[in-house]
């Protein structure tokens, strides 16, 4: 197994993108659950 090296430094930026998207993905996940159950209910 092979491991890419990083020739870059994780800033402050990436950290909190990285953040947001954990968070958006959370969101679109519920939001896709709701939908289904939504479905399944009418």
């Amino acid at each position: 197994m092979g491991y890419k090296k990083l020739n870059q430094e994780i800033s402050f930026a990436d950290l909190i993108l990285k953040n947001s998207m954990d968070k958006n993905r959370c969101l679109e996940r519920l939001i896709n659950i709701n939908n289904s159950i939504g479905v399944a209910i009418s």
